[in-house]
C-alpha cells in the first residue's frame, strides 16, 4: 500500500459533532457513593494482594527512573496542591511544594476507609507518621515530574471504584491513591522505589513497565494481499459472509479506540479519526498501530484493506500522554481517557505487552532466542489491570493480546494473576494461532485458561509496513 509521509500531531479538542459521535459515556450513571450500603462495599470479595518486592531490578523491560507507587486503599492520599502550582513544571522549588501537597485526608475517612485501613492495622495518626517520613524522602529526591497517575477529578475516581466494585462484586483499587515520580536525568530510581516498598501504608512501587509491540517478524512485507481471515469458518473467523446481511457486522452504530504508541493517522486507507490523543509523531512506530487499525476500520473503497468493522467510528489514544513540550509513559491513563470517550459497548482494543520481572526465569518454547519471550498481557501490572477493570465495570469491552511470550499463565510462577478465580479485568484476551485450518496455537502466543479467544497470528494483511511484497498466498 501506498503511504503518505506521516507529520507530528498533537491532541486537538473535539468539536461539538466529535464529540457527539463518540458518545461521551455519562458521569451521571455513576453511583453516588454516599447512597451504596456499607454492607453492599464490605460484602464484596477482597481484591488481589500484591506481593511487594524487597528487590527492584532494573532490566530491559522497565524505565530505571519512573516510579509507579500505589497507596493502601482507605487512605486517601491526595495531591493537595492548596497554592495552585503548576504541576507541568519541573522547577525544583515548586516540585517540593507540590510535595507538601501530597497527604492523607484522614478526616473524609468513612466506615469504608476505617474498614480497610483497619484489616491491615492502620491507624490515622500511623498513617500521618508516615506520609510525612515519605514526603521527606521525596524532597530528598531529584525529581523532575511528579504526579497522579490518572488524570481525573477524585470524586469522579471514588464513584468509579464503587461502580467497578459494584460489577465485578470485589473491591476495587482506590485510583486516586496511584501517583508516578520521574527522577531528572538517567539516574536509577529503583532504591526510591525500595525505600517506598518499606512503609506499610504503600501497597506497591514498582517501576515503570516499557511497552512492546505484540507482533512477530517479519511484518507485512511477507503476508497475503488476499484476506483470508475474512472468509467463512473454519478457515476464516465468518465476518465476510455476515456483512450486509446481520445488523451491525459492520460496525454501524460502534465505536472503537485503538491504544497504542504511534499510527499513520493520514494513510489514505483509514478512515477521520477522532480522538487523536497523546503524543504521536509517525515514523516506524507507526507501522503496527497503522496495520491494527487497518484491520479493524480499513475503508471499503475499492482499495487497499476491507476494516473487519469498516462502518466503525474510529479514534486513536497513544499512552505516550501529553506533558508541555515533552511526554511520559502512562498506558493506565490512556486508557481511561479512552473509557471516558465512548458509551456502553464499544470497544477499546490494546495492542501492546509487558516484560515481568520473571523474564530472567523464563522458558521458552521451540528453541527460541526471540526478544519477545517471556512477554505477557499488560494487566499483569496492577495499575493496567485496574484500569482495564474501571473501563469494563463501565461497559466497555476491552480486547487484549495475550502476549507473545512463549509462556503457560496458568503457571504459579504468576501468582494467580492470570486466574479468573483470583482477579478478572473483564477484558477479553487473544492469543495467536496458525492461520487458515490449522487452529493449533502458535508457538510464541501465550496461552491459559485466562485466554477467551485466538486469531490468525501470521498472514494477515494489513496496511502499514509499506508494500506486501507481491501477490503471496497463505501457505
Amino acid at each position: 500500500l501506498c503511504m503518505a509521509v506521516a507529520t507530528p500531531l498533537h491532541a486537538q479538542a473535539l468539536t461539538q459533532a466529535e464529540k457527539d459521535r463518540l458518545r461521551p459515556f455519562a458521569v451521571n450513571s455513576l453511583p453516588i457513593v454516599a447512597a451504596v450500603p456499607l454492607s453492599k462495599r464490605i460484602g464484596v470479595k477482597p481484591k488481589y494482594q500484591v506481593k511487594k518486592p524487597k528487590v527492584v531490578n532494573v532490566t530491559d523491560g522497565v524505565e530505571a527512573n519512573h516510579v509507579i507507587v500505589k497507596f493502601v486503599d482507605g487512605a486517601r492520599i491526595r495531591a493537595t496542591n492548596p497554592r495552585d502550582l503548576n504541576q507541568n513544571s519541573n522547577d525544583p522549588k515548586i516540585i517540593k511544594q507540590r510535595i507538601d501537597g501530597l497527604v492523607s485526608r484522614v478526616r473524609r475517612f468513612d466506615a469504608y476507609d476505617r474498614h480497610l485501613l483497619q484489616k491491615r492495622n492502620l491507624t490515622p495518626k500511623k498513617i500521618l507518621n508516615q506520609m510525612a517520613q515519605i514526603r521527606t524522602l521525596l524532597k530528598r529526591q531529584d525529581i523532575e515530574f511528579w504526579g497522579k497517575k490518572f488524570n481525573l477529578s477524585y470524586s469522579f475516581l471514588n464513584r468509579l471504584r464503587v461502580k467497578t466494585e459494584l460489577a465485578f462484586r470485589r473491591q476495587s483499587s482506590d485510583l486516586g491513591n496511584y501517583y508516578w515520580i520521574k527522577l531528572a536525568g538517567k539516574q536509577s530510581a529503583a532504591d526510591l522505589a525500595e525505600k517506598l516498598n518499606e512503609f506499610s501504608i504503600v501497597e506497591e512501587a514498582h517501576l515503570q513497565p516499557r511497552f512492546f509491540e505484540s507482533d512477530i517478524p517479519p511484518a507485512t512485507d511477507d503476508l497475503s494481499p488476499q484476506q483470508r481471515y475474512l472468509e467463512s469458518a473454519p478457515r476464516g473467523i465468518g465476518v465476510l459472509p455476515l456483512w450486509g446481511v446481520e445488523p451491525g457486522s459492520r460496525g454501524e452504530n460502534v465505536a472503537v479506540i485503538d491504544i497504542e504508541k504511534d499510527w499513520q493517522t493520514d494513510h489514505e486507507d483509514l478512515p477521520p479519526l477522532s480522538p487523536v490523543d497523546g503524543r504521536i509523531n509517525g515514523g516506524d512506530d507507526a507501522n503496527h498501530g497503522t496495520a491494527a487499525l487497518s484491520v479493524m476500520v480499513g475503508q471499503n473503497d475499492n482499495a487497499g484493506v476491507i476494516g473487519i468493522v469498516h462502518e466503525a467510528r474510529a479514534g486513536v489514544v497513544s499512552f505516550r500522554r501529553n506533558l508541555v513540550s515533552t511526554f511520559y509513559t502512562n498506558m493506565a491513563d490512556a486508557i481511561m481517557f479512552a473509557a471516558r470517550s465512548l458509551r456502553r459497548g464499544d470497544v477499546i482494543l490494546l495492542e501492546y505487552e509487558v516484560q515481568t520481572p520473571l523474564l530472567s526465569n523464563a522458558t521458552c518454547a521451540c528453541g527460541s532466542t526471540s526478544s519477545d519471550c517471556g512477554h505477557v498481557g499488560l494487566e499483569y501490572f496492577q495499575v493496567i489491570f485496574d484500569a482495564i477493570s474501571a473501563a469494563s465495570a463501565m461497559g466497555i469491552i476491552v480486547v487484549e493480546p495475550a502476549g507473545n511470550g512463549f509462556q503457560d499463565l496458568d503457571k504459579p510462577r504468576y501468582d494467580g494473576r492470570f486466574d479468573r478465580n483470583v482477579r478478572n479485568s473483564g477484558a477479553i484476551m487473544v492469543g495467536a494461532s496458525f492461520e487458515q485450518l490449522d487452529r493449533r496455537a502458535k508457538c510464541f502466543s501465550n496461552t491459559g485458561s485466562r485466554l477467551d479467544l485466538h486469531a490468525w497470528g501470521d498472514e494477515v494483511m494489513a496496511a502499514g509496513y509499506g508494500e506486501s511484497g507481491g501477490d503471496v498466498e497463505p501457505d
